[in-house]
Order: structure tokens, then sequence, then C-alpha cells
């Protein structure tokens, strides 16, 4: 029976449900399983596509690695030979979900692809909006649906509005200096408009063969950067990995981001704090933008929490920057009328093996399961990511293995066409 998977999100969690469903089918990309695990499907009947709202895929590897631990981008390797699977199609810079809604006209317009090829004349800028799809559009064409879109919403303090110059999520930092394309009036790069109904896709492996975006940025004025000039003082608010790779970055010197892997404007703004304003006169400075006032806290011994004792300390400051966590997009349901994302977890509600993804009264959705930080929050590194994609991966053989290829909103396995229609090279 034909599986045509979808999946939302083209981060790492994506590429490791992937290419672990190739492994469990077996491919030449990975050895073929044998045992209880595997699958009783076709090689030749399996398709993935792969559908990302930037015009690059591996997410975080890409756009949230900082810049001094490169060693954690070897991953992709990996990626790239699951994106070479001809069966494996990536759709770039498409928004699945949302309140959007998408006209016949709209749907049919250009599809926006990555392109890595130094002609110029076969390349354009590519419009900051990505091009929408409901989320309901797909279920008639897929079999099973994974969500692995992450937790892009930072969490804010109910007490600190962000204001841009004064108080900043650390992630509008960590995609600046990343160059996330959301950070630079959401420039993807390079990107070649193909004018087709249905969008022609470019591998992923092609799309990570080089740093388009990087190279891109050279020339694009730094007129959204997090950090104002003549910042002296930074408060972080939190101290989880992504605060410590900020304030990291921050204390970093010239000599040593110069050799960084950095957009220009980036390692220009930075050098251009540590030449005007010597690190043993960080915070002394009396025209701090902002004052921020801190309460003393203590442990309660019958509720295990911290409260406060009404003891403030206040401290001078250019630039609060919070990392307080994250959650996922809730947005992306807006259009569905689906009860998969609870707010109270800023997730989507899963079992807690498999992924698979449950309604408020604890029924399993049939065939739709999330992976990683989509499904259990945003906690935990890539090996915890590898698990859960290996879970869901396992999940989706066993559910077509038991016939779970009936009920629920997406389209039984003899509905689905594997080929499609409008691929690159055809008339």
């Amino acid at each position: 029976m034909p599986l045509k998977l979808a999946i939302v999100g083209a981060g790492p969690s994506a590429f490791y449900v992937a290419g672990r469903l190739l492994q469990l089918v077996g491919k030449a990309a990975g050895p073929a399983l044998a045992g209880p695990a595997a699958a009783p499907l076709s090689p030749d009947d399996v398709r993935i596509h792969i559908y990302e709202r930037l015009c690059a895929p591996y997410g975080l590897v890409r756009y949230g690695v900082a810049p001094d631990h490169p060693e954690v981008k070897n991953c992709t390797h990996k990626f790239d030979i699951t994106a070479s699977d001809p069966r494996v199609r990536f759709f770039g810079h498409v928004r699945v979900g949302g309140s959007t809604v998408v006209t016949p006209s709209a749907s049919a317009r250009a599809c926006q692809r990555l392109d890595t090829s130094t002609s110029s004349s076969k390349t354009s800028a590519a419009p900051s909006a990505a091009l929408p799809l409901p989320l309901p559009a797909l279920f008639p064409h897929y079999t099973h649906l994974v969500f692995a879109t992450g937790a892009p919403t930072p969490r804010t303090h109910p007490l600190l509005p962000s204001a841009p110059g004064v108080c900043v999520p650390a992630l509008d930092i960590v995609r600046w200096y990343t160059g996330h394309p959301e950070a630079w009036g959401g420039r993807c790069g390079h990107a070649l408009l193909m004018s087709a109904a249905a969008p022609p896709a470019r591998t992923a492996a092609s799309a990570a063969s080089s740093d388009v975006s990087l190279r891109v940025l050279t020339a694009v004025p730094d007129t959204v950067r997090p950090i104002p000039p003549n910042t002296r003082h930074v408060s972080l608010i939190g101290h989880g990995n992504v605060s410590l790779d900020v304030a990291r970055l921050l204390l970093t010197p010239p000599s040593r981001l110069a050799s960084l892997s950095l957009p220009p404007p980036v390692l220009d703004t930075l050098t251009a704090l540590w030449e005007t304003i010597p690190p043993a006169n960080l915070g002394e400075d009396a025209r701090a933008r902002v004052e921020l006032a801190l309460e003393e806290t203590r442990l309660d011994g019958e509720t295990g929490r911290a409260v406060g004792t009404g003891r403030y300390e206040r401290v001078a400051t250019d630039l609060v920057v919070t990392s307080l966590g994250y959650e996922g997009d809730a947005a992306m349901f807006e259009d569905a009328a689906v009860p998969w994302y609870d707010m109270s977890l800023g997730r989507m509600r899963t079992q807690n093996a498999g992924g698979r993804v449950m309604t408020p009264d604890g029924a399993v959705v049939p065939r739709v399961y999330a992976s990683g930080w989509a499904g259990r929050g945003a906690e935990g590194v890539l090996a915890g990511t590898l698990v859960d994609a290996n879970d869901v991966a396992a999940a989706i053989v066993e559910d077509s293995a038991e016939g779970g290829n009936e009920g629920g909103l997406l389209a039984r396995g003899e509905e689905v066409q594997l080929e499609d229609v409008g691929r690159e090279g055809e008339a």
C-alpha cells in the first residue's frame, strides 16, 4: 500500500524522521532493517515531501547554532544523504497553515526554490512572504502527516513587553547573527522563480550546499539589528543555552569574531561595540537607557517555589534580553479547525511514545504525528530529537502494518498519486 508522507518543517527532526523511515523500508541511503521492525512496504511505494516556510532547510542547525560551535552542524551530512533520495522532495518558502486564505490564482502563483547557481541571470531576490498553503489542503494528498515545526515562538515576561532597542527576545539576536531571513527583511538569498501550479522542488541537499543567505547579506543594509549602537550594558534574563550563547558572543573579542562565520554587518556591529567601549567599562555608563528592577526571592518551604521578598535591586542597563523558553506555532492551526495544539502546554498534544497526535479527550488522530520540540516542547538537544524521530518513524511503519490506513482526515493509500505532475524538466 503506498505511503505518502508530508512533513511540515525542515529542521533536524524532519530529516531524522525521513531518514529513519527510509531505513525502515529499505533504502540505499542506509541499511535496511530486518526482523519485527521491518516495514511491510515496498521501497518504491514511499514518497516524502518536506514543507518549509524558509527557503533553506535544516532549521535550528542552520539558523540557531552559535558560530563558535560549528561542530554541531556536522549532522547535516546525514541530512544531505536523505535529501538526495529521489523520493524525498523539499518545498521551500511555503508556509503551511495560518489564517491566510489562498485563492486559486494565488495557489497557481510562482513558487520559490533556493538556487545555488552563481549565474545572476538565473536568479533574483525572493519576495519576503512565503507562499501560503492551508493545512487542510494537504489532507487529500497524503496518507501520513508529521509536524516537525519546532518551537519558534519565544516566551515573554508579562512585565517586560518587547520593545526594539530596549527589551528584545534572545531569539532576535540569534537570528540576527546566524543570518536568519526573518531578521534581515525576509531575504532568503537567491531564489529562482518557477511558474507552475505544482511547485517544482529543489532537493534540500542542493539548497544546503552553499551558504547563499550569508553571501547575500553582505549587500543588505543593517537596519534591523537588535543591539543598538553604543550599547554598554546588557542584562540577560534566563540562563539556558540560548542565553549563554548570546552572552558568550557579546564577550568574544573582535580578534576571535573575525574567524567565525558571521554576516559582515553583524561582525561590524560587534566589533564597533568593542572599539568604542573597553570591556573594563561595561556597565559603568550613567547614560543607561532603562532601569531594571530585580526582586530578591526566597524558597517557600511548603510549595517549593520561589516567592518574592519585597526587596529590590535596581540595575541601570541599555538593553534587556529575555531567554525564557519557547513554544510552538499555534497560529498554524487557525485555518484547519483541528484541536491538535494545546495552548496550556505550548505544543501539540501527543502520546508519550511514537508522537501520535491526540485530541483533547485523549483519542489518537489517525496517521498524524508530531516529532521533536513540536511534540514534546522546547527541551533537550539533538540526541533527544533523534530518539523522538526514530519513535515517530517506527510508529508510522507500525500503523501502516496494522492497517492503520483508514479513518481520519488523511487520504487512504489507494487514493494518493505517488508520482507528481509538473516536476522540473517536464512540459
